[in-house]
C-alpha cells in the first residue's frame, strides 16, 4: 500500500492550574496538514491527498512504563485543541489519528518534559497504521550499505554507503558498488532528511554505534563492494578496507578520524554499560576471519581511541551478530566456520569474559543474517535469513533459516518459515511488540526484495504485513538500507534498489499499543 504521510506539529505550552503535584500544562495542538513529496518509490507516483483527521487519541507514558494520562479529542477545521495534562518528565507520547471511527494514523514522540510555565514544542510525523510511507525529503544522494544509528536526541545519522553502482563485465548479475563520504540526518518528528558534515573517508559496510556521550562511532568499512550471485553474496577485496574509524561530534557537527590497527568489515561494535565499545571479529571471507577484539574508549584524548582487548573471541567470526542480553552481557552468534556457534561476553566474570554457548536443537551458525531480541520474551532472540555453514561451506539461504534462541536454556529451535530465503533482511521491533522483517537480497540472484513479514511473538508466527486484508510491500525493493528502530517504528533509509542506490526512506508503523 503506497500512501502519503501526514505531517503534524504539536505545540505544548504550559499554563497554571491547581493540581495535587503541581500545575497542569495546556497541551495545545496545532495541525499543519499537507501531502509529503517523496518520491517513494523513486518512480513517479500520484500522491494521495492527506486525510482529515476527525479525532485524536493521546496517551502519555512515563519512563517506568506506567500510564501518565490519556485524552480523546475531537478535531475540527481550524480548531486549536487544548488538553490540560499533568506535569511530568521524560514522557512518551502516542498520538493516534481517527478517521470514520477507524484508527488510521500513528505517531510517537519521546523525551517530553511538561513543566508549568515553560513552553515545550514537539513535532509528530504521522504514518499509516500497519502500513508504509515515505520520508518527506530524500537523502542528499542515493546510498546503499550505509552506517545508520539513532542519536540520543532522537535523530538518525546515515553515514557513508555506496552511491555508485556498476555492472561487472563478464560476470552475469554481478554489481560493483563504490563508497561515498556523504552523511545525512533523518528527523523522525518531521520526516525530513538533510545533509550534515561529510565523513573524512568514503566507506560502506561500516558499523555505527551511538555513544553514551551523544556522539556516534563509525568503524571500518570498505571503499568498494561486489555483489555476486552464488554462495558468498558480498565480496570485499582486502586492499579496499578502510583502516580508520570516525567519531561524529554531535554538538559540533563534525567528524574526527583516527587510525585502526587494521581495516575491518563484517565485524560487530557493541556499546557496553561503562561507555566503551567492544569491537569483535570481522574479515572478508571465512579464511580471513579473525578472533581479534578491540575496545574503543571515549575517555582517551579528545575523541577517544581504539586499543587491543586482552581476550579474543573463542571462534573467528565475520558477518555474525552481537546482541546485548540481560545483565550487561552480549551474545555473539553465527559467522563462525568452526565452533562454538555462539558465545557470551560476560564482563562480570574474572579472567576470560567469553563463555562458549553450544545450542541444542537446530543449527544456528548463520552468515549474512539479522537478529533481534523477541519483545516480551526475556532472554530469547530471533535470527532470520542468511545461509548456514555446514562445516565445509556456506549453503544457499533457505526459507527455513529462521531460529528462535533461548539463552537461558541454550536451545535453538526452527522458527516459522519465510516465503523464500533471503540475505540480510532488516529485522526491527515495532511498538505493538511484534518484529518486522523487510527487504534484503534474494538468495539466487542477489536482487533486492520488497516483501515485509511480521513475526508475532504471541503465536510464533511469521506472516505478511497486511492493511485492510491486503499484503503491504515496501514502496521500492531495497537491500542494504540503514535500518533503525525509532520510537516503535521501523525506519529504512536508502538501500540498493533495482540496479541503483535509493535516496528515499520508508517507515513501517505497527498498531497503537496499550503499554510502551
Amino acid at each position: 500500500m503506497k500512501m502519503s504521510w501526514l505531517a503534524v506539529c504539536l505545540l505544548l505550552l504550559a499554563a497554571c492550574a491547581p493540581e495535587p503535584h503541581g500545575a497542569a500544562g495546556d497541551l495545545r495542538l496545532a495541525f499543519a496538514q499537507s501531502s509529503l513529496d517523496g518520491p517513494c518509490p523513486e518512480t513517479a507516483t500520484t500522491p494521495a491527498p492527506p486525510p482529515s483527521l476527525e479525532r485524536l487519541r493521546l496517551s502519555l507514558w512515563r519512563a517506568d512504563g506506567k500510564l501518565h494520562e490519556r485524552a480523546d479529542l475531537r478535531l475540527g477545521p481550524g480548531e486549536v485543541v487544548e488538553w490540560k495534562a499533568s506535569p511530568g518528565e521524560n514522557l512518551i507520547l502516542q498520538a493516534v489519528g481517527v478517521v470514520g471511527g477507524a484508527e488510521t494514523h500513528l505517531a510517537h514522540a519521546g523525551g517530553i518534559d511538561l513543566d508549568a510555565g515553560r513552553p515545550a514544542q514537539v513535532d509528530l510525523f504521522f504514518t499509516p497504521v500497519s502500513s508504509v510511507g515515505c520520508a518527506a525529503r530524500p537523502l542528499s544522494s542515493g546510498r546503499a550499505f550505509a552506517a545508520g544509528e539513532l542519536l540520543l536526541d532522537g535523530r538518525v545519522v546515515v553515514a557513508g554507503g555506496a552511491d555508485r553502482v556498476f555492472a561487472v563485465p563478464g560476470c552475469a548479475g554481478c554489481l560493483e558498488l563504490a563508497a561515498s563520504a556523504a552523511a545525512d540526518i533523518f528527523e523522525p518528528g518531521t520526516g525530513s532528511i538533510y545533509p550534515t558534515a561529510r565523513l573524512h573517508q568514503p566507506r560502506l559496510l561500516a558499523s555505527a554505534t551511538p555513544l553514551a556521550n551523544g556522539n556516534l562511532l563509525v568503524i571500518g568499512g570498505t571503499s568498494r563492494l561486489r555483489l555476486e550471485p552464488g554462495l558468498w553474496p558480498l565480496r570485499v577485496d582486502p586492499a579496499d578496507l578502510v583502516p580508520s574509524f570516525e567519531v561524529y561530534l554531535f554538538a559540533e557537527d563534525r567528524w574526527i578520524e583516527k587510525p585502526l590497527p587494521s581495516g575491518r568489515v563484517f565485524h560487530s561494535a557493541t556499546l557496553l554499560s561503562d561507555g566503551r565499545v567492544l569491537i569483535a571479529g570481522g574479515g572478508t571471507e571465512p579464511a580471513q576471519a579473525t578472533v581479534e577484539t578491540l575496545v574503543y574508549d571515549p575517555s582517551i584524548e579528545s575523541a577517544g581511541d581504539v586499543r587491543p582487548f586482552q581476550y579474543p573471541l573463542h571462534a573467528a567470526r565475520l558477518s555474525h551478530r552481537a546482541v546485548p542480553i540481560s545483565s550487561n552481557r552480549v551474545l555473539f552468534v553465527g559467522g563462525a566456520a568452526g565452533t562454538p556457534a555462539a558465545e557470551v561476553f560476560d564482563p562480570a566474570r574474572s579472567g576470560d569474559p567469553f563463555v562458549d554457548l553450544n545450542f541444542s536443537g537446530a543449527d544456528a551458525n548463520l552468515f549474512f543474517f539479522e537478529a533481534a531480541p523477541i519483545p516480551g520474551r526475556a532472554d530469547e532472540i530471533l535470527l532470520a535469513g542468511g545461509g548456514l555453514w555446514d562445516g565445509a561451506g556456506l549453503a544457499a539461504p533457505a526459507a527455513e533459516n529462521v531460529r528462535v534462541l533461548s539463552i537461558g536454556r541454550a536451545e535453538a529451535k526452527v522458527g516459522p518459515a519465510m516465503p523464500a530465503g533471503r540475505w540480510l533482511p532488516a529485522v526491527l521491533p515495532l511498538s505493538d511488540r511484534r518484529l518486522v522483517l523487510a527487504g534484503g537480497l534474494a538468495g539466487d540472484d542477489v536482487a533486492p526484495l520488497a516483501g515485509i513479514l511480521i513475526f508475532d511473538p504471541t503465536a510464533d508466527s511469521l506472516s505478511p504485513l497486511e492493511d485492510g486484508g491486503k499484503a503491504v510491500s515496501l514502496g521500492a525493493a531495497r537491500a542494504g538500507a540503514a535500518a533503525v528502530p525509532v520510537l516503535g517504528r521501523a525506519v529504512l533509509l536508502g538501500g540498493l534498489g533495482e540496479g541503483e542506490p535509493l535516496a528515499s526512506g520508508e517507515v513501517i508503523a505497527g498498531r497503537p499499543w496499550d503499554v510502551p
